[in-house]
């Protein structure tokens, strides 16, 4: 009978055999191992934001509690997630970048808090994604006098595009409320800061002391600065980078 002889396995390709398998049991506990790790990290990372958010929450509290009568306490917001925040490579150059659906989400979920409650002079940065985050906490229809402050916008001394601000007639289309807040009818309309004059470190040694001298003449005693995260970071302000939506007791206003 006509027919191809089968081949006989040799003892080579058993052990290929055997060798491929194991390679792939590796592999698969490889993956496992590292989808473990991934979820752990994860897990740490949560446990972490939400340890950081009571932490601010009761140091928030506790400043706005304890200070007496006649001396001033600042809390300093940090804007909600931005585009740029979530896509950098796609919105960095994208001019005065607008909060995500997370930003807005993160911004409600501040809007009954207790410290935040006893606000009696909210400072907004004229940047789109700091007024948002501003009216997602406190409304339209603030219970405190509102202030467009651009001392307080963000550092423009890395030149990336998305933190150059709108001109003041574009900010009064996107967002007719802000015709009623203080600060709105002397702003310039081309009132953002240049990277030029933000370089150098121009920012912290021109435009912080600015600011800390103008809330020093303010009569309030209860101050929300909503603003941004590189401006914040000068040790005088919060001295760190703080997360989107995150509080922080401002040092100093000496």
């Amino acid at each position: 009978m006509n027919g191809a002889v089968p081949t006989v396995p040799t003892r080579t390709d058993f052990q290929r055999a055997l060798s491929t398998e194991v390679l792939h049991q590796w592999r698969m506990r490889l993956t496992i191992a590292g989808e473990r790790a991934h979820r752990t990290r994860e897990e740490r990372r949560s446990l972490q934001a939400a340890q950081r958010e009571r932490k601010m929450s009761r140091e928030a509290l506790a400043a706005f509690a304890t200070a007496g009568v006649g001396r001033q306490r600042v809390l300093l917001v940090r804007h909600g997630e931005a585009q740029h925040n979530a896509q950098w490579c796609q919105h960095s150059s994208t001019a005065d970048t607008r909060l995500t659906e997370c930003g807005r989400r993160q911004a409600l979920a501040l809007a009954s808090h207790p410290a935040l409650v006893q606000c009696t002079l909210l400072v907004v940065s004229p940047l789109s994604r700091a007024i948002e985050t501003a009216v997602a906490i406190f409304g339209e229809a603030c219970h405190a006098l509102v202030y467009l402050c651009p001392l307080c916008s963000e550092r423009r001394d890395s030149g990336a595009p998305c933190n150059e601000g709108s001109a003041k007639s574009s900010l009064a289309c996107r967002f007719p409320f802000v015709r009623g807040w203080h600060g709105f009818d002397e702003l310039p309309d081309d009132w953002c800061v240049t990277p030029e004059a933000d370089a150098h470190d121009c920012w912290r040694t021109q435009r912080v002391p600015a600011f800390l001298a103008w809330l020093r003449r303010r009569a309030e005693e209860r101050i929300v600065v909503v603003g941004h995260g590189g401006f914040f970071s000068d040790e005088r302000l919060a001295g760190r980078m703080l997360a989107n939506c995150e509080m922080a007791v401002m040092r100093t206003t000496e």
